[in-house]
């Protein structure tokens, strides 16, 4: 539950392009998972982890700046 926590805390404290990757990031994840269920095809997890793999790596250099 702690980690649940953790991740709205940082999607409320951190800036506003930094919120907004992360957003992007986790909404990739959540939405390659359910296009992959629903039509059965296991590619569509690894295409959302690409795009979530890539909104989290703008952030973080975005964060680093």
């Amino acid at each position: 539950m702690k980690t649940v926590k953790g991740f709205g805390r940082l999607l409320m404290e951190l800036p506003q392009p930094a919120r907004s990757g992360l957003w992007i990031g986790y909404a990739a994840v959540l939405a390659g998972f359910l296009f992959s269920v629903v039509t059965g095809r296991s590619g569509a997890v690894f295409v959302g982890m690409g795009v979530s793999g890539a909104a989290f790596a703008v952030t973080g250099w975005w964060l680093l700046e």
